[in-house]
């Protein structure tokens, strides 16, 4: 299996906000950041010139839920990638990620240990159990993301 060395958006200094985007921020009263992969899924919207700073700014509530258990991500390459950036393969590294912009994330109650160092980003931690192995899981965990 290759080693992942870095991760560049190639395309992201070049791409642009657009209006849609931009004006759906700045009325959102909640944005939520689904637990998918830092790096690459979320990654490239971050790169994109102005987009972090119209998520700082927007007055939504912005909360995410770490894909991260440990330093595992659910499913996927994550973890490599986190570390392959530089950046902590667990929940503390996505609060560092996301730091600019997001104000609760949702991590593993296993995680109980990473607390202090979420918050110490501005980032309110908020514990649960973050595995969805059931609908009934998914629908508990849903309700939490959006009441957090």
């Amino acid at each position: 299996m290759p080693r992942v060395t870095g991760v560049r958006y190639s395309g992201a200094p070049r791409a642009r906000v657009s209006r849609l985007v931009a004006s759906s921020l700045s009325g959102a009263d909640l944005v939520v950041v689904c637990p998918a992969n830092p790096v690459t899924s979320i990654g490239p919207m971050l790169a994109v010139p102005g987009f972090s700073k119209l998520l700082a700014k927007s007055k939504a509530h912005k909360v995410a839920l770490s894909p991260m258990e440990g330093t595992a991500p659910f499913s996927g390459p994550a973890g490599k990638l986190l570390k392959a950036t530089g950046t902590r393969p667990d929940s503390a590294g996505v609060a560092r990620l996301y730091g600019d912009f997001l104000d609760t994330l949702l991590i593993s109650k296993n995680d109980a240990v990473l607390e202090s160092a979420i918050e110490a980003c501005g980032v309110r931690c908020v514990l649960t159990d973050t595995r969805m192995s059931s609908a009934d899981a998914e629908a508990r965990l849903a309700r939490e993301v959006l009441e957090a």
